[in-house]
This record gives C-alpha cells, structure tokens and sequence, in this order.
C-alpha cells in the first residue's frame, strides 16, 4: 500500500514538475508565454464582454423583476473590470500582470453571474447558472492563463458562487449540492483544458529552444574550423568586414597579422598527418593564448596559416605585437625535427596596416599582409615582415 502511494506520489510530482523549468529557463518560459498569448488575452476580452452584453437581450423574459439590478451588475461592476484590464495590458507589458488582469476578468465574469443568481429572489432565475457553468470553462480555456492562476480563479468562483446561494439566496440544499456538483466538474474540466494548454507551451517552448541551439551548433560549425577548434577563414572573412566598416567611420587602423607555420610539409612528411594535426591545434592555442593580451580576433587562415586582427593598431604596435608572439611561440619548443632551419616549430609573420577608406577594402590589407609573409619566407623565415606601403 506505502509503494502504491509513493508511486502515485510521484507520478503526481512528474505531471507537476512538466509545468516549471530549471532555472532562468522558467522566467524565459514566462516571457515566451507572455509573447504567445498577449494578444489572445485582448481577443478573449473584447468577445467576452460581447456576449456578456448579448444577455441583456433575455434579461426581460427571465428577470423582469430584478433586471436593472442584473444590468447594474453586468455593465458596472463586471464590463468595467474587463475595459480596465485591456486598457491596463497596453500599459503594462509583463507576464505577471497579464496574469493577474486575466485572473480578475475570470472572478469577475464568473462571480458576476453568481451575485446575478444571488440578488434574484425568483427560482426563473436559475437559468443564469449555466451562465456560470460557461464563464467558468471561457475562464480557463481563453484567458491566457498559466495553470496555477486558471486553478485558483475557478475554484474561487465555485466557493464564492456557494457561500452566495446559500447565505444570500437560501438555496435548497438538494439544488446548491447539484449546482456545486455541476461547476466542479466544470472545473475539472477546465484544469485539464488549463493544463494540456500550458504543457502544450512549454514543449513548443522547448523545442523552439533546442532548434535554436541545433542552429547556433550548425552555424558555430560552419564557423569554426574542425581541426584546430578556432574561427575558420569564413569568419575571418566576415570579421575583418566587419572591423574594416566600423575602423572607417571612426577613421582609425586596422592591422592584421598572417603567421605562417615554417615548413610543415616537411613535418607532415616526417611525423605524419595526424602529429600534424596536433601541431596546429597547439599552434593555434598558443596563439589565441597569446593574441589574448590585445584587442585581436585570431582564425585560420588556410593550411598552416592563422590570421591574427588588430583592430585600431597602428603598424609599429602590430610588428611588436607580432615579434613578441614570434618569441614567445618559440620559447615553447615544439619539436620539429625535419625543420631545416630549428629543430623547434617556428612561425614566420606577415604585418600590414591600413586605414579603412571608401577607396580601399579587406583585400588590400590581406594581400598586403600576404606579401610581408612572403617577405619573411624569402628572407629566411622564423622572423616578422611588414608591409610599409599600407601604413
């Protein structure tokens, strides 16, 4: 019997827990939700005091007597409430207070028809309870409210629907246990509506999430280089674009380092693809550890070559930038036994400067900073070149 409970026990705790997210993730929901329903909130309010009105039409065939009292009801005390809370969404723009204005158009609406049923004497009357069996279902399924608010207003409204026929309007016991019968099962009805509504949010929720997270990856990859886990040439491409537009308008350099890893065909060869592999991932850690100390953005350029920009640096800040990588990345020692010229891997940079024109482009600075790499080859390699005419 005790593992019977706990196992109901926790199926009830499951089915709880499906209607609240970990976290911030439970606030984003919320916003999300807000967003979702807004504009069903206004919908409902505007058709819910339509055919709220459209009772007036019956008022004199049911309660002749008491109709200026039901009216005095329905268009000042009930119609007022739902005006106010349109009026007051347009205001306030946060979930919680949609929330609430939703929940007082609920009470108001439902607990309006039972005051209705209350003040008239005449047992014609009792018609207006399918009026509450109405408001009560048009509550849960067409406020907009989130499961826990949708709860309290119906319950709410069945208590306040009791304690008024049966204090105010002297009731027949047999009659109110029938009528309180009728609107739990209403209420019923209405949570589960309440709840499918909500949980049916939250998975679209989810998923729009876990979209956007697969399409964040699939951009990342096809950003990011496979091999050495860094911005590839693409978004190199698309950064460079980027500095060089905004360096333009604020009329300021725009550097850009090209470093070349000295004769890696002839490491391939001797320790094979895979150790070369290893060797420019550690290339690029170490780059990206040491470009980390300025303004830069560092990528693969292509092969063995990594990009390194520096946005408003002027060339001498650049080739210093870029001799003290040189001698720092060499101070590592990675070996590099098929190296003729060390038997440590050793980089070999390119240095060129601009300042962004509508007379110049991206490729200027790249063919400019291609051309001091070159340079830096021809001349011996594991050393810096710059490029003076773009200065």
């Amino acid at each position: 019997m005790l593992f019977k409970s706990k196992k109901i026990f926790n199926k009830f705790i499951n089915i709880i827990a499906l209607l609240h997210f970990p976290g911030e993730s439970e606030k984003a929901f919320r916003h999300y939700y807000y967003k979702k329903t807004k504009k069903q909130f206004i919908i409902a309010s505007i058709l819910g005091i339509s055919l709220y009105t459209c009772v007036d039409f019956i008022d004199p065939y049911i309660v002749p007597d008491t109709m200026h009292k039901i009216r005095f009801i329905r268009h000042f005390l009930v119609v007022p409430v739902v005006i106010f809370s349109i009026l007051m969404s347009y205001l306030i723009k946060k979930e919680k207070a949609n929330q609430i204005l939703g929940s007082l158009n609920f009470i108001a609406a439902a607990c309006g028809v039972a005051l209705m049923m209350a003040i008239d004497k005449t047992s014609i009357s009792i018609v207006y309870f399918s009026g509450l069996i109405l408001s009560v279902v048009y509550g849960y399924s067409c406020w907009s409210l989130r499961f826990n608010y949708a709860v309290f207003c119906g319950w709410t409204s069945l208590i306040f629907y009791a304690v008024t026929a049966f204090y105010i309007r002297n009731t027949p016991l047999p009659i109110l246990i029938n009528n309180i019968s009728f609107c739990a099962i209403a209420n019923f009805i209405g949570m589960f509506i309440a709840y499918i509504l909500e949980t049916t949010l939250r998975k679209e929720y989810r998923h729009s999430i876990e979209m956007k997270k697969t399409q964040k990856n699939l951009h990342d990859l096809s950003l990011n280089d496979d091999v050495v886990k860094i911005p590839n040439r693409r978004f190199f491409n698309l950064r460079l674009l980027t500095e060089f537009n905004d360096l333009r308008e604020k009329k300021q350099p725009l550097s850009l380092i090209i470093a070349d890893v000295d004769y890696f065909k002839n490491y391939n060869d001797s320790s094979g693809h895979v150790a070369g592999d290893e060797c420019l991932r550690k290339v690029a850690e170490q780059l990206q550890h040491l470009a980390s100390y300025v303004d830069s953005f560092v990528a693969r350029f292509g092969g063995e070559e990594f990009a390194i920009i520096l946005p408003n640096t002027s060339l001498p800040e650049a080739r210093i930038t870029a001799e003290k990588i040189r001698k720092i990345f060499k101070n590592q020692k990675i070996c590099h036994p098929a190296s003729p010229i060390c038997d440590i891997v050793t980089l070999s940079f390119g240095v060129a400067t601009i300042f962004p024109s509508i007379n110049t482009s991206p490729e200027n600075l790249i063919k400019a900073a291609d051309s001091a790499l070159y340079a830096a080859k021809e001349n011996g390699r594991d050393r810096v070149e710059i490029c003076p005419n773009t200065a």
